[in-house]
């Protein structure tokens, strides 16, 4: 097998330079070997080299989030064209800090990722969210590690954002947790890659809860639901919600707010607009949200921050290099 190959398409002519450790994409060709020269040594994991060796990578830094007018320095990122992409072979999670540059995407931007990366690079979506839900997963059994047989109930929406969660499940049941799975929604409209993770659930025997908005109790269901949890895991919607919320989700968001309990945002929290960072009528009030690939552009908005809470940036195989 070659070390270097080529893609060519219509928008970018991307190469790709494999080694053991990382595969680097970018605009220009890479740099060859002269005849009978020494090998090109790998560069760095630039990320990854940030962190201690005996440390736990997700292990946070004590640093807090601030709106982005005190930060002119904060770059916006450019589209998938005019942006490199780093593709490395394990998971990496940093936390957002205030004291270094960071690469924005809009809604818009996010979804041209990841169209590349399904439709050009012939990366599986159910790949990618597999790669996501470790992600939260991981965070998730770091918060929790002072925690004996900790409890975790998963709001999931109809779309990827809830088959993310259907992901993080299957990994907590497997280090030991006790995780409840709550559908906020019709269960036929859970399709494609979500419904594939789904299905596994459902394989594995677990107990799916189903929440109807419209005809149930909602604020009593939730509380139920969360009664002995140690963590919620917001999975309702993504980045690509627009418009006002509908009154039963508004409901449902206020009820899960109201939780005595700490939230874990998937990607973004449900009802925040990803490019304003306004609430779209209400939005859930995360502890931490774990989004994936960039910051979002809404994450910087003055008022974000009492949403987000800490934000984590977590790998999915592919993210832009600013």
């Amino acid at each position: 097998m070659q070390n270097k190959a080529n893609f060519r398409n219509d928008k970018m002519n991307i190469n790709l330079d494999m080694t053991s450790n990382y595969m680097i994409l970018s605009s220009s060709p890479g740099p060859k070997n002269k005849p009978n020269s020494k090998p090109i040594k790998p560069k760095t994991n630039p990320i990854q080299s940030q962190f201690k060796p005996k440390q736990s990578q997700f292990k946070p830094k004590q640093t807090q989030f601030k709106a982005c007018s005190a930060y002119p320095e904060l770059v916006e990122g450019n589209t998938v064209e005019g942006t490199g992409i780093r593709m490395y072979n394990k998971m990496i999670m940093e936390k957002y800090s205030q004291n270094k540059k960071c690469t924005l995407m809009t809604k818009d931007q996010v979804r041209q990722v990841d169209s590349w990366a399904i439709n050009t690079l012939g990366i599986p979506g159910v790949v990618l969210m597999e790669n996501a839900g470790r992600s939260c997963a991981e965070l998730i059994k770091e918060k929790l590690k002072p925690i004996t047989a900790p409890n975790v109930c998963i709001f999931c929406g109809t779309g990827n954002n809830g088959g993310d969660g259907y992901v993080i499940t299957r990994h907590l049941l497997n280090s030991g947790f006790k995780v409840q799975v709550v559908i906020c929604g019709d269960r036929q409209k859970v399709k494609g890659d979500a419904k594939i993770n789904l299905d596994i659930l459902e394989k594995l025997s677990l107990p799916i809860e189903q929440l109807n908005l419209k005809e149930e109790e909602v604020p009593a269901r939730v509380k139920a639901f969360t009664a002995d949890t140690d963590m919620i895991v917001d999975g309702l919607f993504g980045t690509g919600l627009s418009g006002p919320l509908r009154d039963d989700y508004i409901k449902l968001i206020e009820s899960i707010n109201a939780c005595d309990c700490p939230i874990l945002a998937i990607d973004i929290p449900s009802g925040m607009d990803c490019d304003s960072g306004q609430p779209l009528g209400v939005a859930v009030r995360a502890s931490c949200t774990v989004t994936f690939v960039a910051v979002k552009k809404g994450f910087v908005s003055e008022c974000a921050a009492s949403y987000t809470g800490e934000i984590y940036i977590a790998s999915i195989g592919i993210e832009p290099v600013s």
